[in-house]
C-alpha cells in the first residue's frame, strides 16, 4: 500500500504587514476628524481597558467621516493580501474604528469571530476627543 503524507496549513493564520508610504496624509486625515471623535467607555465587566468610538463594532468610522485616504490604504492591502493568498475574486463589508489608550490601560484578550481578515493601523495619534 502506498501512503502519500504532506502538511497542509489548514490552521495557519497568514500575516500581513506593510508600512504605509503617505503616512503624513493618513495623519491628517486623522487630524481632520479627530475633533469631532466620541469615545466610549468599555463595559465594567472589562475591567479598565482602552475606549473606543464603537459600542456595538458594527459602525465604520472610516465611511462615516469620509476618511477616503485610509479606505483607499486598505482596499489597496486587502488585495495585495489576498492576491498573495491566490484569492482573486472577493467582496468585503467593513467595520472600523478606533480605539484610545491613557497610561495603564490595555486591550483585553479578544477574537474577531464575524471577521474573515482583521487589521490594525498603528498610527500613534494624539486624540482630543469627548470621552464618556
Amino acid at each position: 500500500m502506498s501512503m502519500t503524507n504532506a502538511i497542509q496549513g489548514l490552521f495557519s493564520t497568514p500575516i500581513y504587514f506593510a508600512m504605509v508610504d503617505n503616512a503624513s496624509e493618513v495623519k491628517s486625515e486623522f487630524n481632520r476628524v479627530s475633533p469631532s471623535l466620541h469615545f466610549y467607555e468599555t463595559p465594567e465587566a472589562w475591567g479598565k481597558p482602552h475606549k473606543l468610538t464603537t459600542q456595538n463594532f458594527e459602525d465604520n468610522i472610516i465611511d462615516a467621516h469620509q476618511m477616503d485616504i485610509i479606505k483607499n490604504i486598505i482596499d489597496i492591502h486587502i488585495g495585495l493580501f489576498l492576491d498573495a493568498l491566490k484569492i482573486t475574486k472577493y467582496e468585503y463589508k467593513m467595520t472600523a474604528w478606533i480605539t484610545s489608550f491613557d497610561k495603564g490601560e490595555y486591550a483585553p484578550v479578544h477574537n474577531h469571530l464575524n471577521a474573515d481578515i482583521s487589521g490594525v493601523y498603528y498610527g500613534g495619534f494624539k486624540f482630543e476627543a469627548q470621552r464618556d
